[in-house]
């Protein structure tokens, strides 16, 4: 027994470095296992982590495309109601503008025209709006009237009174076919006139 004791006490001593390092690999690979445990758990973890976001961002996505649908349906309807909003109140503007007679056209701007004697010139205006005529002349030779007619509303009117040789007047129009004449009662001068006329309505 002694004897083995001593080949065993040999052994040891002679193996010593053995040992350790076989001792330190088997503590190594001991180690190296529970790391891999443990990393194995940290990355199932992580995964089903993954799996999991992975499902609620389809999810969002599954949802955003209805909601940027109707977005866009809400878009379109803001801009159609916004372009006949402005239509509208252009519209109501132009509208009050009338009402209050704040719009005019220069129906006639230096007109030169001659007027034979005992004889008139004719103009024919059709307007949608009640308003009237603001006419400035001068005659060269002759004295001249005025007379408008709207056959739609059977009203006819003389401005002035008696014929003028010049001079600014209003004269009241009606909607719809207006003609009006300038008159040269003369019954031998050959008269030319100079013609401004504006619709106000």
């Amino acid at each position: 027994m002694a004897e083995k004791s001593n080949q065993l006490a040999s052994f040891l001593a002679s193996n010593k470095i053995l040992i350790v390092v076989a001792a330190i690999a088997i503590i190594a690979v001991g180690i190296t296992g529970f790391m891999y445990a443990q990393s194995e758990s940290k990355f199932g973890s992580l995964y089903s982590n993954y799996t999991t976001l992975q499902t609620e961002k389809l999810n969002l996505q599954n949802s955003f495309a209805p909601l940027q649908a109707n977005y866009s349906s809400l878009s379109a309807n803001y801009s159609s109601l916004s372009a006949n909003y402005s239509l509208v109140s252009a519209e109501r503007d132009n509208l009050l503008k009338i009402v209050n007679l704040e719009k005019s056209v220069a129906l006639e701007q230096g007109l030169l025209f001659d007027v034979y004697s005992d004889s008139y010139y004719e103009w024919h205006y059709v307007v949608d709006y009640a308003g009237y005529l603001v006419i400035s002349f001068s005659s060269s030779a002759a004295p001249v009237f005025f007379t408008l007619n709207n056959g739609d509303n059977g009203y006819q009117v003389r401005y002035p009174a008696d014929s003028s040789s010049g001079g600014t007047f209003i004269v009241p129009v009606l909607p719809g076919s207006n003609r009006l004449y300038i008159n040269n009662p003369d019954l031998f001068a050959v008269t030319s006139v100079l013609l401004d006329i504006t619709y106000v309505y």
